[in-house]
């Protein structure tokens, strides 16, 4: 990165600014994730019909029939 660019003073800088945006986009980058399987949790229970609220219910039997069938997210009618 600093190859880029002449003078100290501007490489220091460009490789701060560097920096700065990967921490942003680190400490942003879970964050969107987090929204974006929310969404989709949100879909999935509608589809199957259960209530869709914003915590967990207190209530809400948790089954764990297929937890070791070696099974993903979308095969596993439980999760």
């Amino acid at each position: 990165m600093s190859g880029n660019v002449a003078g100290r003073t501007k490489q220091v800088i460009a490789t701060s600014l560097v920096f700065v945006a990967w921490a942003v986009g680190n400490a942003i980058g879970p964050q969107a994730l987090r929204i974006r399987l929310m969404r989709l949790n949100a879909i999935k229970r509608r589809a199957q019909g259960l209530a869709v609220s914003e915590g967990e219910e207190a209530n809400e039997a948790i089954s764990h029939k297929h937890a070791f069938d070696d099974l993903t997210d979308k095969e596993n009618p439980d999760s």
